[in-house]
């Protein structure tokens, strides 16, 4: 975890050479977030560095639009000289004004800069962007961008998530996103048992829960963030016990509490694989998780 530790007080003269735990506070770079569940998610802070690189990304993406709508427009002027030049700006004024809030609202917190930085825009407490946010966080970049974007920086680097302005109204942060990938291999996949139709109701997963799943079982395979199998069961056990209850599992209990990795395991191969109740599915969710890509 990247951390940077500080005094969290001036010491007295004569008390300074014993700093112990007690006199220092961590200002981490990862946002805890825990889910209805109780299983705790992390999300590391993107920082200005990255995204000012994002934001010089799609600098340059916004003018490569309207340069290519100049192009247009400027050979169609001979026909249409005056509309020529009113479909230009109004394309500006739609780049200039939509460009970030469209990209993150319809991509999950992304601009093409941003994901080709590997960083998104979230909500706060870890859920996925929404329209209203991607809005009011970029129509309030004007205020940031003001003194050569000075007063976003100093908001940055006054807040412990490096928010701007527009992030503080509209509750979001820019976080830095590693995917990590559940191994696909069919004979991996083959060896793990889907559940019994007969030991479940109609409730069938929702997509977000089925994510959380993924990133679970990813962080137990992954070499380099692998976590020890106890810790693993640990974590899955509450998500477990809640979705036996919402399908009303009828088999092995045992698994559910003792082995809960390898039950979310059968859930995820259930429900991802297509191979569902034969009653009619009901879309239902375990809870608003939006806590997708997280990573330590």
């Amino acid at each position: 975890m990247s951390s940077t530790v500080i005094p969290s007080q001036r010491m007295p003269a004569g008390d300074g050479d014993n700093l112990d735990g007690d006199n220092l506070d961590v200002i981490s770079l990862e946002i805890p977030v825990e889910t209805p569940e109780c299983v705790l998610m992390t999300y590391r802070v993107a920082g200005p560095a990255s995204r000012v690189g994002a934001y010089l990304l799609d600098t340059a993406v916004r003018v490569g639009i309207l340069i290519a709508v100049a192009m247009i427009v400027s050979c169609s002027g001979v026909i249409a000289q005056g509309v020529s030049m009113g479909v230009f700006l109004v394309s500006w004024f739609v780049v200039e004004w939509f460009y970030f809030a469209i990209s993150e609202a319809v991509f999950n917190g992304r601009t093409i800069g941003k994901r080709v930085m590997g960083i998104r825009t979230i909500e706060q407490y870890g859920y996925p962007l929404s329209w209203w946010s991607a809005l009011v966080r970029n129509f309030l970049r004007t205020a940031d961008c003001l003194m050569f974007y000075g007063i976003g920086f100093v908001s940055m680097l006054m807040t412990s998530r490096f928010q701007r302005l527009g992030d503080l109204v509209a509750g979001t942060v820019v976080v830095h996103e590693h995917p990590v990938r559940l191994p696909r291999e069919p004979v991996i996949l083959e060896t793990i048992k889907p559940l019994n139709r007969e030991h479940c109701n109609h409730f069938v997963p929702s997509e977000r829960t089925l994510s959380l799943i993924d990133e679970l079982l990813s962080r137990r395979m992954n070499s380099r963030e692998r976590i020890p199998h106890y810790r693993g069961h640990s974590l899955a056990r509450e998500l477990a016990k809640t979705l036996s209850e919402k399908l009303n599992y009828q088999g092995d209990f045992d698994q559910v509490s003792d082995y809960s990795m390898a039950f979310l395991a059968r859930v995820y191969v259930t429900f991802q694989s297509g191979d569902l109740p034969d009653a009619e599915q009901t879309k239902s969710e375990v809870a608003p998780f939006g806590l997708q890509g997280a990573s330590r």
